[in-house]
């Protein structure tokens, strides 16, 4: 019960950020864009 309140409080906190992109759909939902940007700063980097 605890995780469903939690994720029902960040959906909460989340929704203007998701009513602006199902308005606008210029936004992009995934984030590779960011990903592929930083790639060549961690690509000899070890885990």
């Amino acid at each position: 019960m605890k995780e469903l309140v939690e994720m029902l409080n960040h959906l909460r906190e989340q929704w203007t950020y998701l009513v602006r992109y199902l308005k606008d759909g210029r936004l992009e939902l995934s984030n590779n864009r960011a990903e592929h940007s930083i790639k060549p700063f961690v690509m000899g980097r070890k885990n």
